[in-house]
């Protein structure tokens, strides 16, 4: 049974910021890569976002490195509220 003190209260943040750490360790590749692909997985930890603010960009025809890249981060900012807030809910609502 999980209990509700102040230690479970803690894991939201913990999870989150283990998801905020792994994307920004994706995007440190991105730069220090050769390949074309290295930023696949920051895409992947953008996911389902990628997919609708893909076709919004391709539907206006916008071809902007500075806009897929705040796109692909406001996707994992998103990413990051809905795990802090089901984890949240998991672990420190009241019995």
């Amino acid at each position: 049974m999980i209990r509700n003190d102040a230690a479970n209260c803690r894991t939201p943040w913990f999870i989150a910021g283990m998801y905020l750490a792994l994307a920004l360790a994706s995007a440190v590749i991105i730069p220090f890569g050769d390949d074309p692909l290295d930023g696949i997985f920051l895409v992947l930890l953008a996911m389902p976002w990628v997919i609708l603010t893909g076709a919004i960009i391709d539907s206006l025809a916008i071809d902007s490195m500075l806009i897929n890249v705040a796109l692909l981060a406001a996707g994992i900012a998103i990413n990051a509220w809905i795990l802090w807030m089901l984890s949240h809910w998991l672990f420190c609502r009241k019995r």
